[in-house]
């Protein structure tokens, strides 16, 4: 018997958006008790970043998504890089797909 996993509507909506903008190399990163929908990705950015992006409640609240920068190496967020002072609450996907699009401009990616 297998399992199905399905993507939050929020994850779907970023994952085509991420696609159509070949922004692909991201993966998976399931949170809290989203054991059988997808909540969230990583984005590897560059060697040294990746950008979570989740989309649990628990996590994001009433905004859309939440985006932290994490550390390639250590696995955990940081700070003070990249405009990243805190994690940023996207109210409307359109927020954060201007935002991935700076970080595209900004990182050469």
């Amino acid at each position: 018997m297998s399992i199905l996993f399905r993507n939050s509507y929020s994850l779907t909506k970023i994952i085509n958006w991420l696609n159509k903008n070949n922004l692909n190399k991201y993966e998976y990163n399931c949170s809290l008790d989203s054991i059988f929908t997808k909540t969230g990705i990583h984005i590897k950015l560059n060697e040294k970043y990746s950008l979570s992006i989740q989309t649990h409640p628990t996590i994001a609240g009433s905004s859309f998504c939440e985006t932290a920068l994490i550390d390639n190496i250590t696995g955990k967020p940081i700070y003070n890089v990249l405009n990243y002072y805190d994690v940023i609450r996207h109210n409307e996907p359109e927020n954060l797909f201007e935002h991935l699009l700076s970080l595209k401009e900004d990182l050469k990616i």
